[in-house]
């Protein structure tokens, strides 16, 4: 259905998670004091990541003749572009049967800036192994959520574009991380020149605690050296992890940055906001963010397809009825036609 003859190679950029993850693992490796973390594995990313996925995979598809872009698939697609900027898919067909297989690597090949004449060379990965493929562009969906116009086939996500923000999450939340990992343990004071007799029957007792509780003869009175007695009870101290405020203040900070480069303002995970505020955050999220990216994978699935492809939020944006039936109601006050009101509102779809 795609057939393809030789190319001349030029250019080639690797992409996918297996490169970035060996990396990481290479530079976890190498040890030192440094954070090695990866922004991706963050928290903040993740939420972002997530709150795309579910986004897409609600999505209404119409057009959809071959039935491809299944929930799983546009949420995969969704996450793809915010964590790694880029997805791409092999063009499968056998007799009616139409799929989309996922490739987590690839390099592209092409001295023409024109897509149509670049080559791409897949890994596809199983359980067991993974096998290498060969297709022209024309047999690839490949989505990008941005590109640079020297690199043009390489996506360009949001953590490349806000990377400095990302690093010093990453940096944040591996110095937390490294807080956490103390040591812990409870300390109990005794006098540096108390007999070692006259404790032991103490320390006996507290390791079998375990935890628990504990009679023991009153401390104030030496604990059988009357020598040596403290004016009140001993009591234990604790060591352990003990993070600055404002390695906690930055986290926060940053990571609500990060959030928004993401496209998810910040109301949306977790901050502090009434319904209202959540409400707005929603509709600047659904419409602001959501609605262009999903004209960005239509316009790739119906080229490479063949057939017109849409993509519909309408049960995500019931959520925002209230405010747009208030903006109808303006719109027919200040003297708009009902049927044109109707459809700039987004009450019903414009013809």
């Amino acid at each position: 259905m795609w057939p393809w003859s030789t190319i001349r190679r030029g250019r080639a950029e690797a992409r996918g998670y297996s490169d970035a993850l060996t990396d990481l693992l290479v530079a976890s490796a190498g040890g030192g004091d440094e954070p090695t973390g990866s922004a991706h594995l963050t928290a903040a990313v993740e939420a972002c990541a997530g709150m795309w996925a579910r986004a897409f995979a609600s999505a209404e598809v119409e057009g959809d003749s071959f039935g491809v872009l299944t929930p799983g698939l546009l949420a995969r697609v969704a996450r793809s572009l915010i964590v790694a900027g880029e997805s791409l898919h092999l063009i499968r067909v056998r007799g009616e049967d139409v799929r989309l297989i996922p490739s987590g690597s690839w390099d592209v090949f092409g001295d023409d800036p024109e897509p149509r004449g670049w080559v791409y060379r897949l890994q596809l990965d199983g359980p067991s192994g993974a096998r290498t493929v060969t297709e022209r562009h024309s047999g690839i969906v490949h989505v990008r959520y941005s590109d640079d116009p020297s690199r043009p086939w390489r996506g360009v996500g949001p953590m490349v574009r806000a990377g400095l923000s990302a690093e010093l999450l990453s940096s944040l939340e591996t110095r937390l991380r490294q807080e956490a990992g103390a040591p812990s343990a409870y300390v109990i004071p005794s006098p540096a020149d108390g007999q070692e007799t006259s404790t032991a029957t103490l320390r006996s007792d507290v390791k079998a605690a375990k935890g628990g509780v504990v009679m023991a003869e009153t401390m104030a009175s030496g604990y059988g050296d009357q020598s040596g007695a403290p004016q009140r009870d001993w009591q234990q101290s604790r060591i352990g992890a003990h993070p600055p405020d404002v390695l906690r203040a930055l986290r926060s900070d940053v990571g609500m940055a990060v959030c928004n480069a993401c496209g998810v303002p910040a109301a949306l995970l977790g901050g502090r906001s009434d319904g209202t505020l959540a409400r707005e955050s929603w509709r600047q999220f659904l419409h602001g963010s959501v609605a262009p990216v999903a004209r960005i994978v239509e316009a790739e699935v119906s080229d490479k397809l063949d057939s017109a492809v849409k993509l519909e939020f309408t049960g995500l944006y019931a959520s925002d009825v209230a405010g747009r039936a208030q903006a109808f109601q303006k719109l027919v006050a200040g003297g708009m036609a009902v049927p044109e009101a109707l459809a700039l509102s987004g009450l019903v779809a414009a013809e």
